[in-house]
């Protein structure tokens, strides 16, 4: 019998550099092996500055060749590295990506924004059972993203629509520090400003019934381990928790009150990613008011799981399959 194939998916994103080293056991079955997430500094350059500074390429360059590293121990057969909005949207992605694949000797793919929502939805539709149930009651999808947030409205069992909101992670912070000594209530400004920018949004879902709401991305897996209760996935591979309604709501305020050290001492992590918690919860927050949802729910599922299943699927010879799953995405 041979042996399952060992592969792995890295997403280089904004925040974060995830990679995902798993053994392809079936048609959208993987054993995980390891999963690992380094802090990127990408998105700060990129969305303050415009362009990816030498620092951070170096950062970038010596997390990568961890990886590389990694996957040497692992005997990796293949793998598809993906760069994603933080260098795609870099003034000098070309130079950044040249230092990269020079350094890591790595195949360092720049994905555009279609493909990386395609393999996230690949990984989502794969790895969470109930997906059709949940489209056909009536379902929003919310990607939160460094630059903007994606939001897929499915009713019906069919997409409905689709829409990107420019009030990503890091652009939310900036707008929360400007805020920051001229208000003693900058969080609560801050949340009017999300509610704005999302009004025509809410309204136009408001013709819908939205009975379940699945929220990707920001800091909502910090908060799912928080206070999350855990659930069931198809295959295993596939950690899923979900949030109360009232859980949320209870909490929120306290969060807002709080500064960012006190954050990070609350939720263990470093004062970098407690500043993207009060833009990911009032995000959270106003959407969950324009569904009927009872519990949020919070996969850990990103572009890694989608390159990786699509890996399994074209290794087993399913590419009709996933074509299909492209077609219901």
């Amino acid at each position: 019998m041979d042996k399952p194939l060992i592969a792995a998916g890295i997403d280089i994103g904004s925040n974060a550099i995830k990679m995902l080293i798993a053994e392809l056991a079936g048609p959208g079955q993987l054993r995980i092996l390891e999963d690992v997430k380094l802090t990127s500094p990408i998105g700060d350059d990129t969305f303050t500055h415009g362009q990816i500074h030498s620092k951070a390429t170096f950062e970038v360059c010596r997390a990568m060749k961890q990886m590389s590293q990694l996957m040497k121990d692992y005997k990796v057969k293949t793998y598809r590295a993906c760069a994603t909005s933080g260098v795609r949207e870099a003034s000098n992605r070309g130079y950044f990506l040249d230092n990269l694949r020079r350094y890591t000797d790595m195949d360092i793919e720049l994905v555009d924004s279609s493909v990386e929502r395609y393999l996230t939805y690949v990984g989502l539709n794969i790895g969470v059972e109930q997906m059709p149930q949940l489209r056909e009651e009536g379902l929003l999808v919310v990607e939160i993203g460094s630059a903007g947030v994606q939001l897929s409205v499915y009713a019906s069992g069919r997409l409905q629509f689709s829409e990107y909101v420019r009030i990503g992670i890091l652009k939310l912070k900036e707008v929360l520090e400007s805020l920051r000594g001229e208000s003693l209530h900058y969080s609560n400004v801050l949340q009017q400003y999300i509610e704005s920018q999302l009004d025509m949004l809410r309204r136009r879902m408001s013709s819908y019934t939205i009975n379940h709401l699945i929220v990707l991305g920001g800091e909502a897996s910090t908060l799912a381990n928080k206070y999350g209760e855990r659930g069931t996935s198809s295959v295993g591979s596939l950690p899923l928790r979900s949030i109360a309604r009232t859980t949320l709501q209870r909490h929120l305020f306290e969060w807002m009150q709080a500064g960012t050290a006190e954050l990070s001492h609350k939720f263990h992590i470093d004062e970098e990613r407690a500043s993207q918690l009060i833009p990911t919860a009032i995000i959270m927050s106003e959407l969950l008011k324009a569904t009927a949802a009872e519990r949020l729910l919070l996969p850990d599922v990103s572009l890694r799981h989608g390159v990786l299943h699509e890996m399994s699927l074209s290794a087993h010879d399913q590419s009709a399959s996933l074509q299909a799953l492209y077609i219901e995405i």
